[in-house]
């Protein structure tokens, strides 16, 4: 069977993951890592990066017969300028 497919959106500082199996059996669990794969998260609700700096985000998504989706990475950054926040998208490639 196929592994479902994750997209990352950020928005200011924040992240949110949303998942798609396809036809496949559903979505199980999507999952993510802030320290390069050392800890993995289960998603749950958006996720705040409240520090400047740069940020590898891992993620990878189950479906319910635990097929596993290759791991994807992006890398962001996050700048705070007074009430302004800019996000730059600094590259995104999979992971093998």
């Amino acid at each position: 069977a196929t592994p479902p497919t994750t997209i990352i959106t950020v928005t200011g500082n924040a992240l949110e993951f949303s998942a798609s199996d396809g036809d496949g059996v559903g979505v199980n669990n999507i999952y993510y890592s802030l320290d390069n794969g050392k800890n993995w998260d289960t998603y749950t609700e958006q996720v705040k990066l409240n520090m400047d700096g740069e940020y590898k985000i891992q993620y990878k998504t189950d479906d319910k017969y635990l097929n596993t989706e290759e791991t994807k990475e992006k890398t962001i950054t996050i700048e705070n300028r007074g009430f302004n926040k800019t996000v730059k998208i600094i590259n995104a490639r999979f992971k093998f």
